[in-house]
């Protein structure tokens, strides 16, 4: 099975919330799989002793890097910004609620309608999206 990305190889063997579980506390660096089962392990404390022993039968004895995860908060940063812009609320307000410059919340709009997001994101959080008159103002 292993044969796509880490991520996406683990959470086939333990399963998503565990594997997001395991990016969130040991992300950024290597995890250790130990070669056998061991109660109160940390990472078994982390995602749990069913899926602890899947990751042990996958991968025992294996260094495994794991990726920060960043994308999927970062994501849900971009999402964030999107609402609170259709909700009237201007740019400048936007960034330090989001902890960025004014401009990035700006450039983050841009790349976000460029994609076709917006209307998406907006649709979905049950808001209209902004006019154009809207988005000149912000």
């Amino acid at each position: 099975m292993k044969n796509h990305g880490i991520l996406e190889d683990i959470g086939a063997e333990v399963g998503y919330t565990a594997t997001a579980a395991l990016v969130d506390w040991f992300g950024g660096g290597n995890l250790y799989v130990p070669l056998a089962y061991e109660a109160g392990h940390p990472v078994e404390q982390v995602i749990g002793e069913s899926a602890f022993r899947r990751l042990i039968s996958a991968w025992a004895g294996e260094t495994l890097w794991l990726p920060l995860g960043y994308q999927r908060e970062q994501d849900r940063r971009d999402r964030m910004i999107a609402i609170l812009l259709a909700q009237g609320m201007g740019s400048k307000k936007v960034a330090q609620i989001a902890g960025m410059s004014e401009s990035h919340v700006q450039h983050t709009r841009l790349r976000l309608e460029r994609m076709g997001l917006l209307p998406l994101i907006l649709r979905r959080a049950g808001l209209p999206a902004p006019s154009v008159e809207d988005r000149k103002q912000t």
